[in-house]
């Protein structure tokens, strides 16, 4: 399973966490399923999602990257992201909007003045803006699917196991120095349950409420991001 990289904050980050539903749900058939099956069954899971919830963290080499989204299936989305600094930012196509603090600006190239004039507000500009396609992605459920992806290694499925109290088929992908465990849903829908670094187990990025997640609305009295 590839790790994937965050443009915007050149980051390595993983599928996490689906929240177990109330009620009772039947086990679905991926634990008798050859791995890269299962795999697929994921994928589609994900990208047929009306919107879905993304929260956690992961280390980076710019530092801890954290993320708190949510994201749809072509309506866009948004949330925070940290990491140099803090950025809120709402995908409503046409329209992106974002608010940040100084460090984030000075981070992105601003000169500390101009990083000081616009901490805090809420600033709009296209969703076709080249400068943001990376952080419009993020809003974009079959973008994450895409990143559901098999190295060249052999992916190996492992016994039904439980992943924060939710039943999951673990698929692991032994590729040297990316070695990860994504983690499928075993009752119900396939969804990605999570992808675990193996060497960092203890960061992991969580996929919650599938389908009911709300996504943010546009920030009124915004203005124009200023050109540079």
């Amino acid at each position: 399973m590839r790790r994937i990289a965050l443009p915007l904050f050149a980051a390595a980050v993983a599928l996490a966490l689906l929240a177990e539903p109330a009620g009772a749900v039947k086990a679905n058939s991926e634990a008798k399923r050859a791995p890269a099956v299962v795999v697929a069954d994921a994928i589609v899971a994900l990208a047929r999602s009306h919107s879905v919830k993304l929260t956690g963290s992961l280390d980076g080499a710019a530092g801890r990257l954290g993320i708190d989204i949510v994201m749809s299936n072509g309506h866009g989305g948004g949330g925070r992201l940290t990491q140099r600094g803090t950025l809120d930012f709402v995908v409503a196509p046409p329209e992106l909007f974002l608010r940040a603090d100084a460090a984030y600006w000075m981070a992105s190239g601003a000169d500390q003045a101009t990083a000081a004039n616009l901490a805090g507000k809420w600033l709009k500009t296209s969703t076709t803006n080249q400068r943001f396609t990376n952080l419009v992605q993020l809003a974009d459920v079959v973008y994450w699917a895409k990143q559901i992806d098999l190295q060249s290694a052999p992916i190996t499925k492992q016994r039904t196991t439980r992943y924060h109290g939710k039943k999951v088929v673990p698929i692991h992908d032994p590729t040297p120095g990316s070695e990860t465990t994504l983690y499928v849903a075993a009752t119900g829908t396939p969804y990605p349950v999570a992808v675990v670094v193996d060497s960092d187990t203890a960061h992991g990025l969580e996929f919650a409420r599938f389908g009911t997640a709300k996504r943010p609305a546009p920030p009124k009295g915004a203005v124009a991001l200023p050109s540079q």
